[in-house]
């Protein structure tokens, strides 16, 4: 659906997918393919991100 939609993504290892587009271009690529989305939210990873790559390693 991103594919084809012209979006470029990356899957995370935790799950989901990391997309590099506003979050009205992954909407109506997910409502033109019917697909469901149930969490749409914009990548920065936040203080837990944060805090495991800090004691990574």
């Amino acid at each position: 659906m991103l594919a084809a939609a012209g979006l470029r993504f990356s899957a995370r290892a935790e799950g989901g997918f990391v997309v590099e587009a506003g979050a009205e271009a992954v909407g109506r690529a997910a409502a033109s393919s019917g697909a469901v989305l149930l969490e749409l939210r914009p990548s920065g990873g936040g203080l837990e991100e944060l805090f495991l790559s800090l004691t990574a390693g």
